[in-house]
């Protein structure tokens, strides 16, 4: 089958978690949801064709629409993954376009979230005649970038007062998604520390499904822009969502065990032609890997106003 599909039925009793994530008073999916399920669905389907990676990679990953989660009527979700079209007659032997849908009895489908997804094996990013060498190169690169960065962050912000900040104008987190601290800021950058929650404590019969990374902790490392753009937390006038980046990469070794600490360095970048808009790149460091080369590594992170009601917000 050349375009596998992957269908859900969500209903807020079965993932209480999502009620910490709410914009405007409604519990919104968070775009770190949808790309978590693309990663589960990346890793069955390189299953059946037994490919073998250590990183999975996401390109131009766009957010439309966003989704409201009811109360009380279910939602159904619905993936589908082909490979990219790189042209009339031929497709990426790497590459995978992905879509996310939404039903509800109220309304048709409507698509949220595409991009594109790969992976990557240590035997592909280091050749057998230099190989050593370029890891060598890269973890050298890494922990200067890590050291300049972390660095020029200098100044300690209260991130208790960014949440309350972020939530006056209409972004509220619960407990579950309140796991940045340690929040350090310098000009246009940020660095803070993300722990990962247990969300499995919320959960029905305590059941949590196994992630390469949670939709939560990856939410975590996403709002590392809130300390740039509330200006250390000082004041924010609408609600921003994630809504595109242009790539990132998730390491299949990033630790997800309760508690586990990691550190993120946050920097705004100027507009260019990709975005036309500000953005983000982001790398997180593992506690115990610093300062190797990041476990999660994003560029090109566009957050936007929130248009409207957002029962129909497009973002």
């Amino acid at each position: 089958m050349l375009e596998p599909q992957w269908k859900n039925i969500l209903i807020a009793d079965s993932v209480p978690w999502l009620r910490d994530h709410k914009v405007e008073g409604l519990t919104v999916f968070p775009m770190a949801g949808y790309l978590c399920m693309a990663m589960e669905a990346y890793r069955q389907q390189a299953g059946w064709k037994q490919v073998k990676y250590d990183r999975i990679i996401f390109s131009e990953i766009s957010v439309h629409q966003a989704l409201p989660i009811p109360e009380s009527t279910p939602v159904e979700l619905m993936l589908s993954m082909a490979p990219h079209a790189e042209g009339p007659r031929a497709s990426s032997d790497k590459w995978s376009g992905f879509k996310v849908f939404s039903w509800t009895n109220d309304r048709d489908w409507v698509e949220h979230c595409r991009g594109l997804v790969a992976s990557e094996s240590s035997e592909e990013r280091n050749n057998p005649i230099d190989g050593i060498k370029q890891a060598k190169r890269r973890l050298k690169s890494s922990a200067a970038t890590f050291e300049r960065l972390s660095d020029s962050c200098t100044e300690a912000v209260n991130a208790a007062n960014i949440y309350n900040v972020v939530a006056e104008a209409g972004f509220e987190y619960g407990p579950t998604f309140r796991y940045m601290d340690g929040v350090m800021t310098g000009p246009s950058m940020v660095r803070c520390n993300v722990t990962v929650p247990d969300s499995a404590a919320s959960m029905p019969y305590h059941h949590e499904s196994e992630y390469t990374i949670h939709p939560i902790t990856l939410d975590l490392i996403f709002q590392s822009l809130w300390p740039i753009i509330t200006n250390g937390g000082d004041s924010l006038d609408v609600p921003y969502m994630p809504i595109a980046i242009q790539r990132m990469e998730i390491s299949t070794s990033f630790t997800t065990t309760l508690g586990a600490a990691h550190q993120v360095i946050a920097r705004l970048k100027k507009a260019d032609l990709f975005s036309q808009k500000p953005s983000l790149d982001i790398d997180t460091f593992g506690e115990q890997r610093l300062p190797e080369t990041a476990d999660v590594s994003i560029r090109g992170l566009i957050g936007a106003p929130v248009q409207g009601s957002t029962a129909h917000a497009k973002v």
